[in-house]
């Protein structure tokens, strides 16, 4: 940890991810949703979701969602 980590670019977290969600849905054919916690995943949602035809929610995509009920709730009051 005395040095950064190697980069790991986009295209090769797609390729490692897509393996593993293919072998994830190999295993279990009834998965009706994929929900990325990683803040990596967010660029490779939408390729994955296309790969799999399931919806693919991502850390970013669950922050705006409270965000928005947050600033819903103080237009409440």
């Amino acid at each position: 940890m005395k040095r950064p980590p190697v980069f790991t670019g986009t295209a090769d977290i797609e390729a490692d991810v897509a393996i593993c969600v293919s072998r994830l849905l190999a295993a279990n054919p009834d998965l009706a949703l994929i929900l990325f916690e990683c803040t990596a995943f967010p660029p490779i949602s939408s390729p994955i979701r296309r790969m799999t035809s399931l919806p693919v929610d991502d850390i970013a995509g669950l922050w705006r969602i409270m965000m928005d009920s947050v600033a819903h709730d103080l237009t409440q009051v």
